[in-house]
């Protein structure tokens, strides 16, 4: 989950690219779209890599490549802007090379987290616990304290000066404090007498706390909301999601995301529909009436525990944007108007994409993509 305010285009603005993409065009909105290419990057190309948008810049780390293979994965990065068109190479971080790894913006920084590594160790097999911040002002990076566990394919939310990280092969939540380079676990409640195993699908901030969607079950088939306050508990409160208790061994798929007002949204895909739902003040998800769709895809799959997976935003004007490896998915709910565009015939780029300011998404990388990224643009 990331929130990136600033974007102020309607929300369909993005649908001509179900089924066109290439120079600019105008949908029926009056809405003109420009897709443009990046330079090539000074990266060896990749997938499974980070990408964020820090606010000035398209930040990438680590991932590996074709032919290489989560065993010999990347210790490098790049930072690309999109205001003067170039790219630079970020210093190099101390860091192992690896993959699946966990990168959020904490603050002005972006914090790298765990991973899948080349190296075996005894305790963590091919994992990683350690993790470094960097500062994109200085060109710095600074080691953080090891996490109590590793873990690779996390997600992750910043709540005040706390990193929670959720799910990744792990049962519990791991919490790192930024202001006291430390470590706390919290973990999940239990039913009396009973011992639950969830799987985390996604992690967002809302409000003083943090909230996760999560299946449980022998078959993962009952859903649940996970919810608790970083410094404040050492439990997570389970919550039983309304309305998607049994789905019946069908394809599921979630995201969460955080409003610019603080408001928790998950969407919930179970078969063929997408629910939309508001967190509440007790992390309870609270469906929104009719808001319901056929066509917007949640970033995270169940079935591929955060493999291929993506993140949701919220962004202002725009409404929620699911961005997947060669997919996008937007949802204005209060129009009833959502739609899905994913990699086609006429459209090479197959990566990550992520919003960068206004009416701009950005993307690079991703396997069979090459060293080129992709912009697009829309003009009001």
């Amino acid at each position: 989950m990331r929130r990136l305010p600033g974007a102020v285009v309607p929300a369909l603005a993005l649908l001509p690219l179900i089924s066109s993409c290439g120079p600019a065009q105008a949908d029926p909105w009056g809405v003109e779209i420009v897709e443009e290419g990046l330079p090539s990057a000074p990266l060896d190309p990749r997938g499974e890599h980070s990408l964020l948008w820090s606010g000035e810049e398209l930040l990438v780390w680590g991932g590996d490549g074709p032919g290489r293979g989560q065993h010999n994965s990347f210790a490098d990065g790049a930072a690309y802007d999109p205001d003067t068109g170039t790219w630079r190479m970020l210093a190099e971080s101390g860091l192992e090379p690896r993959t699946r790894h966990t990168a959020v913006m904490a603050g002005d920084r972006m914090l790298v987290w765990g991973g899948f590594t080349a190296t075996y160790d005894e305790t963590d097999a091919m994992t990683a616990r350690d993790g470094a911040l960097y500062d994109p002002e200085s060109d710095t990076w600074e080691p953080i304290a090891d996490a109590p566990e590793a873990r690779d394919l996390a997600r992750a939310a910043v709540v005040g000066d706390h990193v929670v990280f959720g799910g990744g092969r792990g049962a519990d939540f791991l919490v790192y404090s930024l202001a006291e380079d430390a470590w706390h676990t919290v973990e999940v409640s239990q039913p009396m007498g009973e011992q639950q195993a969830y799987t985390v699908y996604d992690v967002a901030a809302r409000g003083d706390g943090v909230v996760a969607v999560a299946a449980a079950g022998p078959l993962g088939r009952e859903l649940v909301t996970l919810a608790f306050e970083p410094g404040e508990h050492d439990r997570a409160a389970v919550r039983p999601v309304p309305e998607a208790q049994e789905n019946e061994g069908g394809t599921v798929s979630a995201g969460l995301a955080t409003t610019s007002e603080g408001t928790a949204l998950l969407t919930l895909r179970v078969g063929t529909t997408t629910r939309l739902y508001r967190i509440d003040g007790h992390g309870r998800a609270q469906p929104v009436e009719t808001a319901v769709s056929p066509h917007f895809l949640p970033p995270v799959r169940l079935v591929t525990r955060g493999l291929l997976s993506g993140d949701m935003h919220a962004v202002e004007g725009l409404g929620l944007v699911a961005a997947r490896p060669g997919a996008v998915s937007l949802w204005d709910h209060a129009s009833e108007r959502s739609g899905d565009w994913r990699q086609g015939s006429r459209v090479d780029y197959c990566g990550p994409l992520v919003p960068a300011g206004e009416g701009r998404l950005l993307g690079w990388g991703g396997l069979g993509c090459g060293d080129e990224g992709v912009s697009l643009t829309m003009d009001l």
